[in-house]
């Protein structure tokens, strides 16, 4: 038994050893596995806040957006508007233009109803003139 105890023992010492190898790797990995994680963390808190700051400007850009498609439907209605208050003016003109022909038609018209009036009264000038009353036989 004696002799069996130097061999157990250098077992022993070596399975004591492996073991403080095996501890040493797994005490280097997790040193290794912390690290990691702490970069880890730095790169969430990054990428954090590479998100808030995206999120910032998608909400301004949404806000920005908004006012544009206000400003495109305040324009389009002004066009709508403009193109109403042409087509009535348009259709005034129209209105005006049809009144001022009739205007011309009456006004020649009644020129001619003067003309004929004219030659009528001259006419009834030279058949009074050819019936001169003495007026000393009355």
């Amino acid at each position: 038994a004696e002799a069996k105890l130097p061999a157990f023992v250098a077992s022993f010492q070596h399975l004591k050893k492996s073991m403080a190898t095996m501890i040493a790797l797994i005490e280097g990995a997790t040193s290794t596995s912390v690290a990691s994680m702490g970069h880890v963390a730095k790169e969430v808190a990054t990428s954090l806040e590479s998100a808030h700051k995206t999120q910032e400007t998608l909400e301004q850009l949404v806000h920005a957006t908004g006012k544009v498609t206000k400003q495109s439907l305040d324009i389009a209605t002004a066009t709508q508007e403009q193109s109403s208050a042409v087509q009535s003016a348009a259709r005034n003109m129209e209105e005006i233009a049809a009144s001022m022909e009739q205007n011309m038609h009456t006004f020649k018209s009644v020129d001619n109803t003067a003309d004929a009036i004219k030659e009528n009264a001259q006419t009834l000038f030279q058949l009074i003139g050819r019936f001169k009353v003495d007026s000393q036989r009355m």
